[in-house]
């Protein structure tokens, strides 16, 4: 029911009511109606809200459980009609009461954890009450307000002890150790240790050095890289999310220890972050302000004792070396050796030694080197006739120990005997047979020689008469004959042969043939005469060239030949062929012709004859190549 007044138009609600008590007017705060049957109080009007409540933070942040929301109580249409005198607070948690939350202010807790927190607000005057709620719109989320993160790598302490001995320059040692902290350990060595290695797992060390003072010191290291993050509890967090450079890691359900341990797998820096987690929602999380990096830790060193490492003597190992051990001969080299020694020697006196069965080092001694390895080439006075035709190398070592066995020569491999040494070859003859006139051909031979020649030389000399070697060599071969050609040049001038033998002891001295000459020029015929040669070479395959050069008569229309083949110089013929061909090298020119075999090493022209119609040539053979 509500009290109107008219303004003689229209009826208005009224704003306020007044009353006279003779002296001034007032506002009348309450006033009744008689219905018929009761008394009905129908002044003021209830309450009116023009302008809903809110609700704001005072402290923290909003939708995060630990902020304390405060309400107002909005506008209330403030007409003496309807002003309220009073306001009171009901806080809803998911729009139910929360008991005991009556003030205008409320801080959230554990329950309202994904909850949405309204407050409603209720005016009163003396007409009655009007409610109104308001409501924060976010659901409340758990939070995590400090984080903090550290290098947590553990520093091993260092070795309680280590302890070392030697061997010469060799030593080896052990360590006891504190903790098991360290992954491996490192060892360093002093003075004259040289570089020590480690078994870590069975904690002991070895190396080799070099003379003088020497210690190892051992540290310990630990590259179990670990980085420790501890953060404030988040209140209704059943667990927690780690974010490791901005990307999930891991979630841990810590209990009441708010932190985890990450284990680095290298020492670069890395961010981390904490997320809570209430239920299934994640709630607000908190980075720590820099990257944090994990880095492997190293105890102090513990040195050891210093101990003194000595060089002990070389001791010989494998005995002196002699290659080959038999057979030998006059011009043949041996290659005689140290052997082996232990304790890394620095220098050595080998030697060679010639004797009797069983050589020793008061017989002959014929080579000495400070090399561990050298040559000997027997020379023909070893044979001596003394009998002593074995060859036995003797050595010994040294180094900053001393000399091996007290300086005393250990005896090595022996070898022989030396066999009695080729003669020179010897009573050889030299001839020389043939025409001498322009045309006519002269062969030369060697034959007769003692000493089982390997090899001869054999020229064909031209000079004046009683020919000397140093005069003009005409034709040579490296085999007991050769031959020559008389041309027109040669005429009025006498021809020698000269040979010498060779084997492996040495070459003999030149024998001279009988000697033939002068020289004549017949007159000339109209058949052509040429003179002819071979060569050889091996572009891939033996190959033999016939040249044929015409040098009188006639100019040749065709031509003939015929070449030989062996496997040695002018051994057994195992092969033979023929041909011709037409002359094409003009006057004074010269024809080839090639032939060539991989089956054989030798080979000489025969047979070889020019012809033109007024006759044929005389028939020529070269030298085997």
């Amino acid at each position: 029911m509500t009290i109107k007044a008219y303004d003689g138009t229209n009826w208005y609600n009224q704003k306020s009511l007044k009353l006279y008590n003779g002296a001034q007017w007032l506002t009348a705060k309450q006033a009744w109606i008689f219905n018929g049957a009761n008394w009905a109080i129908n002044y003021p009007e209830f309450p009116v809200n023009t302008a809903g409540p809110s609700i704001s933070a005072l402290s923290g942040i909003a939708g995060r459980i630990g902020c304390v929301y405060i309400a107002s109580v909005g506008s209330w249409n403030a007409n003496d009609a309807y002003n309220p005198t009073s306001y009171s607070y009901q806080w809803q948690r998911a729009g139910s009461d929360i008991p005991g939350e009556t003030n205008n202010t409320y801080t959230t807790g554990i329950n309202d954890v994904e909850k949405i927190i309204s407050c409603r607000v209720t005016a009163t005057n003396l007409r009655g009450s009007t409610p109104s709620v308001a409501t924060t719109g976010l659901q409340m989320l758990t939070q995590v307000t400090s984080i903090n993160v550290s290098d947590y790598t553990s520093t091993p302490n260092k070795p309680s002890s280590v302890s070392i001995s030697n061997t010469g320059l060799s030593y080896t040692g052990s360590f006891t150790t504190l903790d098991n902290i360290s992954t491996y350990y490192e060892a360093l060595g002093g003075g004259t240790a040289g570089t020590p290695s480690v078994n870590s797992g069975a904690k002991t060390f070895s190396g080799t050095g070099t003379a003088g003072n020497a210690s190892v010191s051992i540290r310990g290291v630990n590259t179990n890289k670990q980085i420790y993050v501890s953060w404030g509890a988040a209140v209704g967090a059943i667990s927690y999310d780690i974010y490791v450079n901005g990307n999930y890691h891991t979630n841990v359900s810590p209990g009441t220890q708010n932190n985890y341990i990450f284990n680095s797998p290298d020492e670069n820096a890395r961010t981390f972050t904490v997320y809570p987690r209430s239920t299934n929602i994640q709630g607000y999380g908190i980075q720590y302000g820099t990257p944090v990096a994990a880095t492997t830790k190293y105890s102090a060193y513990e040195p050891s004792a210093t101990i003194s490492l000595a060089n002990p003597v070389p001791v010989n190992t494998s005995a002196p070396t002699l290659s080959p051990t038999g057979g030998y001969t006059v011009g043949q080299t041996l290659t005689y050796g140290v052997g082996s020694w232990s304790n890394s020697p620095t220098s050595y006196d080998l030697r060679l030694y010639r004797g009797t069965a069983n050589v020793n080092t008061g017989e002959t001694f014929v080579a000495s080197s400070s090399s561990a390895s050298a040559t000997y080439t027997i020379p023909a006075s070893d044979y001596d006739g003394t009998g002593r035709y074995y060859y036995r190398a003797f050595a010994t070592a040294s180094n900053s120990g001393g000399t091996s066995n007290g300086g005393t020569f250990t005896p090595g491999t022996e070898g022989g005997p030396l066999a009695q040494p080729v003669v020179i070859p010897s009573g050889g003859s030299a001839y020389l047979s043939g025409g001498v006139s322009t045309g006519s051909t002269l062969s030369a031979s060697t034959s007769g020689w003692a000493g089982s020649p390997t090899s001869y030389f054999i020229k064909i000399t031209r000079g004046t008469a009683n020919v000397q070697s140093y005069e003009t060599t005409v034709a040579s071969s490296a085999s007991s004959s050769t031959s020559y050609t008389v041309t027109s040049g040669d005429a009025g001038s006498y021809f020698k042969a000269f040979a010498t033998a060779t084997n492996t002891a040495g070459t003999s001295g030149e024998v001279a043939s009988g000697e033939l000459g002068p020289a004549t020029n017949p007159v000339v015929a109209i058949r052509p005469t040429i003179s002819v040669s071979n060569s050889w070479s091996n572009p891939g395959v033996n190959t033999w060239t016939l040249s044929m050069t015409h040098t009188g008569g006639g100019v040749p229309t065709t031509f003939n030949w015929g070449i030989q083949f062996s496997n040695s110089n002018g051994g057994t013929v195992l092969s033979s062929t023929t041909g011709s061909g037409n002359w094409t090298a003009g006057s004074g020119g010269t024809q080839t012709v090639t032939r060539n075999s991989s089956q054989y090493s030798y080979a000489r022209w025969v047979s070889v004859t020019a012809s033109n119609a007024s006759g044929t040539s005389t028939s020529q053979a070269t030298t085997w190549e």
